[in-house]
């Protein structure tokens, strides 16, 4: 990697922050960014490409164009988290330990700040997900189910709990595959979430954070029955897994979408 192009990605990324751009805001045009930055446009363009690849911005061609800022958003962080544990052979069972702490407080946090928006917006949810299980889509239940566990990390209103719970589900979906339920697994989840939510809507704080605590357990308790939380964390932009540090079995590295790891 050019040290120079390297260089020119961070002060870029500070600028970003500094300057407070947001999703959409123009970084500039090619003429102005290399003017600003008083670099040739090969060490320029690499260090867009790298801030391309982290989502953080996107290059626009043609007239009109120029870089422009993205909103990251979970997959990316997910992308960057993973790679880095999967450097440190983190496995399944160390993100569902961090999970169970997260989650726990994060509904904790939701009960004591949920206003009527926040209780419709989970009631909402949990009809969403009656549907799809009368329905028989078992496939679509799965993605809305995670999206319960999303709201709740978002009413709590931690960005840091609600970034976190988004990104370790995706993490442990893309390690653990998507979940296949059966009519009565998703009975028994869509308990759990109503439960959950009562707690919350009713700013019952301990019993929603004791309540959430056993149902991410219970999802955990189910990979130690799989046998799938010794598997090491994958690298996603590795070409193929490395299995060889740990000894323990790497899954191909899958796409880290987090819809689908409702189950998780």
């Amino acid at each position: 990697m050019n040290r120079n192009a390297l260089r020119v990605m961070r002060r870029i990324a500070h600028d970003i922050a500094d300057r407070r751009l947001g999703a959409g805001d123009r970084l500039g045009s090619e003429a102005e960014l290399l003017d600003r930055y008083d670099v040739g446009r090969p060490v320029l363009r690499e260090a867009l490409l790298l801030l391309e690849h982290e989502g953080r911005i996107e290059v626009r061609r043609g007239p009109g164009g120029g870089a422009v800022v993205r909103d990251p958003g979970p997959d990316t962080v997910a992308r960057g988290l993973a790679a880095w544990l999967s450097h440190r052979d983190a496995t399944v069972r160390d993100l569902y330990a961090v999970r169970e702490f997260i989650e726990a407080r994060a509904a904790e946090w939701a009960a004591g700040r949920v206003d009527e928006h926040g209780a419709v917006r989970l009631r909402e949810l949990l009809d969403r997900e009656d549907g799809l299980a009368a329905a028989g889509d078992l496939t679509g239940y799965a993605a809305q189910a995670l999206r319960f566990h999303a709201a709740v990390a978002s009413i709590s209103g931690n960005p840091v709990a609600e970034i976190l719970v988004e990104t370790l589900s995706g993490i442990i979906a893309a390690n653990t595959g998507t979940p296949h339920y059966s009519a009565t697994e998703a009975d028994e989840e869509r308990h759990a979430h109503r439960r959950i939510a009562s707690a919350v809507i009713a700013g019952d704080a301990a019993l929603a954070s004791h309540r959430m605590l056993q149902h991410v357990r219970a999802a955990a308790a189910l990979e130690e029955q799989l046998h799938r939380s010794e598997r090491r964390v994958a690298d996603p932009d590795a070409d193929r897994p490395d299995a060889g540090r740990s000894g323990r079995e790497a899954p191909e590295p899958p796409a880290l979408s987090s819809a689908g790891a409702a189950r998780r």
